[in-house]
């Protein structure tokens, strides 16, 4: 298995390349201990993003959490081969928007999709006077068989 799953805050805006491949850094603590006392200790991660992902928007300041795997690749430079680790996006998830973005919603497609169901059981709360919970038993019992989930 090659996964890699980082929880930590987006350090610096990301940069898109020939709009296929965007990149940015996210940064994660940890401690460590140093002459008998605990300092945390930050690390930063770039992940290298390809696909749909490019089109979502994560900011400076964003605390996300990202499953990625590793990709090696290996080049030459001046005579000398250079080997790379890299961290290639599977899938993100925007867990908190920074302070001035508190009320755009997270940026992800679960999350979007979750936000998409809410919203259709609301309308149908509207339509019908139902609640989700009553929504949802209409559905199992073969009632609606409109309802998005």
């Amino acid at each position: 298995m090659n996964s890699v799953l980082l929880t930590g805050y987006i350090s610096k805006e990301s940069q898109v390349f020939n709009k296929k491949v965007m990149k940015f850094t996210i940064a994660t603590s940890s401690n460590v201990k140093v002459n008998d006392q605990w300092e945390s200790k930050a690390s930063f991660h770039q992940i290298t993003a390809f696909g749909y992902h490019i089109k979502r928007s994560v900011s400076k300041g964003d605390l996300v959490s990202v499953e990625c795997h590793l990709d090696y690749s290996n080049y030459e430079k001046d005579g000398q081969k250079v080997y790379q680790t890299s961290l290639i996006l599977d899938n993100l998830e925007v867990l908190k928007r920074k302070e001035s973005q508190q009320s755009a919603p997270a940026n992800s497609y679960q999350g979007h999709r979750e936000q998409e169901k809410k919203d259709a059981f609301e309308q149908q709360k509207q339509d019908t006077g139902r609640t989700h919970e009553q929504q949802k038993q209409d559905y199992i019992d073969g009632e609606f068989q409109d309802l998005p989930f």
